[in-house]
């Protein structure tokens, strides 16, 4: 629950601000520095759970500097609760993902079996244990795991498949995998396809993308509706969308956000929107100052942000985070800060996300952004008080209480709120009692 607020005390016809955050430009700072010791270095993932604890892993540090996966309290602690090899093999490929079991989740690249792995992480004592190997046949180099709305994991490999009438089809597959160990081959790519990302949605239909393939040979957008109803819903246009499509997120709204990796306007990759109906529109063209780019938060004012790696060897950027549309940058990193920066949503309305190296110790750390939070103002119309905020703030409550002593007494105000003049306005009866009134997301 998002508690950064603005307060509104009222007693008859006086009105008291109290001191707290309003709108203001985003605030950058370290939560976590990792040191090379026992924690960790260069951190790879990181995802927040239900419990508000993040939860990722790092390709440095800890026993014989294997890596680490660890817990991180919003407030700075960090526990490690396994080792990323030998229990791992090699190099974790993104976010770890929480199981209805209360585990969680994730693939490595190469694994034990050297085509890669599923494993699972017990944050009670039982550590990091593979339950899964890749053999080629089924898929190999898996890319992160994504969950379903039914608790069953799915994911790509961006390589391997069977061997059909002595031919080996080694373009990738998409699969399924239950927290039982069942593992379910849902569809074999083809044509030089290569899966690039997925996403989940409702009724676990599956949006994607591939790098190749198509008619123009540079990617598609897919649909595939189980059981193996694979629909190509788009081929992207390598001139204005450009080549080797990422799918990234989806939004509220249902769109679909990716980048592709090169072509478009400068040669560098777009970012672009897409419908689950197949439209594609380019949203902005890359440069060669941005490297590459990531769309993967979305804050409760319904803005999308993302992340440039920048080009520190062309003309010594480090990246950094954008608001779409357009690429609005919020945040510029530098060696100091750190480099090769992700972003997430948090559960608080702020922003977080790691950087790999740099920094003041340079071996990576977890930041935060502290996001701007909306202005309540009001106005006296005879015996109401009507309340208001901007409209770029959607998904807030309204809610008052009779003593700040009572933190069990805020409740939602009865009257709905309404937009006028690009603000959400809600109307409440003036009284003898004093109340206090503050925005909650």
């Amino acid at each position: 629950m998002n508690l950064k607020r603005k307060l509104l005390a009222w007693k008859s016809a006086a009105a008291i601000l109290l001191p707290t955050l309003t709108a203001s430009a985003q605030q950058y700072e370290l939560v976590y520095k990792f040191t090379d010791g026992l924690d960790g270095a260069s951190p790879t993932s990181l995802m927040q759970a239900s419990d508000g604890n993040f939860y990722g892993s790092t390709e440095g540090g800890g026993v014989d500097h294997v890596g680490t996966i660890f817990r991180l309290t919003p407030q700075g602690q960090l526990t490690v609760v396994a080792l990323v090899e030998p229990l791992l093999g090699d190099d974790i490929t993104g976010p770890l993902v929480k199981g209805d079991d209360g585990a969680f989740y994730g693939t490595t690249t190469y694994g034990e079996s050297g085509y890669g792995s599923i494993f699972r992480v017990s944050f009670d004592g039982g550590g990091a244990t593979n339950i899964f190997s890749f053999n080629f046949t089924n898929g190999s180099e898996p890319l992160p795991l994504v969950k379903g709305e039914h608790g069953a994991f799915y994911g790509v490999t961006t390589s391997g498949g069977p061997y059909t009438n002595g031919v080996y089809y080694s373009y990738g597959t998409i699969f399924k995998f239950t927290e039982q160990g069942e593992f379910t081959t849902l569809l074999t790519l083809s044509n030089f396809q290569s899966p690039s990302g997925i996403i989940v949605g409702s009724g676990d239909i599956i949006y994607g993308t591939t790098e190749h393939g198509g008619a123009f040979g540079s990617g598609v957008l897919f649909r595939l509706r189980q059981p193996e109803n694979f629909t190509v819903l788009s081929d992207f246009d390598p001139t204005n969308i450009g080549y080797a499509p990422m799918i990234c997120m989806q939004a509220a709204d249902g769109s679909l956000y990716g980048v592709t990796q090169t072509g478009g306007e400068f040669g560098y990759g777009t970012v672009f929107k897409a419908s689950t109906n197949g439209t594609v529109a380019s949203l902005v063209p890359l440069t060669v100052d941005d490297g590459w780019a990531r769309v993967t938060a979305q804050t409760a004012d319904g803005n999308i942000f993302g992340i440039t790696s920048g080009n520190s060897y062309y003309d010594h950027t480090f990246g950094g985070v954008f608001r779409l549309p357009g690429l609005h940058s919020i945040l510029n990193f530098s060696y100091a800060t750190g480099s090769s920066p992700s972003v997430i949503s948090g559960s608080d309305g702020n922003l977080y996300g790691y950087i790999i190296m740099g920094g003041t110790n340079e071996y990576g750390a977890i930041y935060r952004l502290r996001m701007p939070t909306p202005q309540l103002e009001f106005n006296v119309q005879g015996n109401q008080l009507v309340l208001s905020w901007p409209t770029n703030f959607p998904g807030y409550r309204l809610q008052s209480t009779s003593g700040l002593n009572s933190p069990g007494g805020w409740i939602d105000c009865a009257s709905s709120s309404i937009i006028a003049d690009d603000r959400y306005a809600a109307t409440q009866t003036v009284s003898v009692t004093s109340k206090f009134y503050r925005l909650i997301h």
